[in-house]
């Protein structure tokens, strides 16, 4: 990592602690207003630091199990409100990817105001001389290097931590954690990957009647060209625009999907959130974005069917039997305390609804 990038998350660090030591001090104000305040002030570190933390803090919006309910709706707003960049900063990706004819690719490319700006990556209406409808998304100039730089400094920061405070890592690994998001996010940076993600999930969704994906017209490392997904996202979409059966009949193959991805395909959208999911009255939903997507070996995929067996069937132990061989115990942990407490739990949610979880997830 650069100095200059260093110091940075240096100094935004420190902002932040002296924040909370201030207000811990002072006690004041409401609880509500309090964790609202800091909320959108962990929003304004993380849209500071730049793509990967950006990203980071997408994935934590998605998990009412891990982030408290106060920090939900603040992150939740790096998914539509990253800083737009002039397209005179974008130009020269397109020109150094696509050649210097490249505006002869387009009949027409809207550059007034882009469709959207992501923490990687700015996205345009276009028009193929052809008549087809396109959207352009271009890579950010730097954020290649800006996320592996920063990608380096955690795994040293880890290493750090693992030194220094090895009872917290023996209970909780956290390079085995950092893999896990690194391993999903570097293919990102290249969007030739995401075109090859596409086309699969082309060809698997082919047999869902409500159910699309986007098709890849062009794709370098920088840019990539696909057919224009209809309407708008799901998060923004009203839903007296669509006929009951219809709503029911999205949510069902989406499901469907995902589980199929899970189990059979063993290959699936790793970032499912409503941003990427677009629908429009008539028209199948699109599932958009295939940077970030999972592959499950078959031991795993079989050992999370037994995981929901088990728990259809109202068995505590063997939940926790096969949930324990998904990974290793620590040397701190209790495997039969753990399988008692599975056997209490169990029954008390074998029959809940979906909504019921969620909500006491938070």
């Amino acid at each position: 990592m650069s100095g200059a990038r260093r110091r940075l998350v240096g100094r935004v660090a420190r902002e932040l602690l002296t924040a909370e030591l201030r207000e811990a001090v002072a006690k004041r104000g409401e609880p509500g207003a309090q964790a609202q305040a800091r909320a959108r002030r962990v929003r304004e570190a993380l849209e500071s630091l730049g793509p990967f933390w950006i990203k980071v803090g997408q994935i934590l919006s998605t998990r009412p199990d891990v982030v408290p309910d106060s920090m939900l709706p603040e992150l939740a707003k790096l998914h539509d409100h990253a800083n737009v960049l002039p397209f005179s900063r974008l130009e020269p990706v397109l020109r150094e990817e696509l050649g210097p004819g490249w505006r002869d690719r387009f009949a027409e490319l809207d550059v007034t105001e882009p469709l959207g700006a992501a923490s990687l990556a700015q996205v345009y209406r276009a028009v193929l001389p052809d008549g087809t409808a396109a959207v352009v998304k271009v890579q950010r100039p730097g954020v290649r290097e800006v996320m592996t730089q920063d990608m380096a400094f955690l795994r040293r920061a880890t290493r750090l931590v693992g030194r220094a405070a090895p009872r917290f890592s023996s209970l909780i690994d956290t390079e085995a954690m950092l893999g896990v998001i690194f391993d999903a996010m570097q293919p990102e940076l290249d969007f030739t990957n995401e075109a090859r993600n596409m086309k699969r999930a082309h060809r698997l969704v082919a047999g869902y009647e409500h159910l699309t994906v986007p098709e890849v017209l062009t794709a370098t490392p920088r840019v990539l060209v696909q057919s224009l997904a209809p309407g708008t996202s799901i998060r923004h979409a009203d839903p007296g625009a669509f006929t009951l059966d219809e709503r029911m009949a999205i949510g069902r193959e989406l499901l469907s999907f995902l589980y199929r991805g899970f189990f059979v395909d063993r290959f699936f959208h790793a970032d499912p959130h409503p941003g990427n999911i677009f629908v429009a009255p008539g028209e199948p939903a699109t599932l958009i974005d295939w940077g970030m997507v999972g592959r499950v070996d078959r031991r795993t995929g079989m050992l999370l069917v037994l995981i929901l067996l088990n728990l259809a069937q109202n068995n505590g132990h063997g939940l926790a039997a096969a949930w324990a061989e998904l990974g290793h115990a620590t040397p701190g942990a209790q495997p039969g305390a753990f399988m008692n407490d599975m056997a209490l739990l169990v029954p008390k949610i074998a029959d809940a609804s979906l909504g019921s979880w969620t909500s006491a997830s938070r």
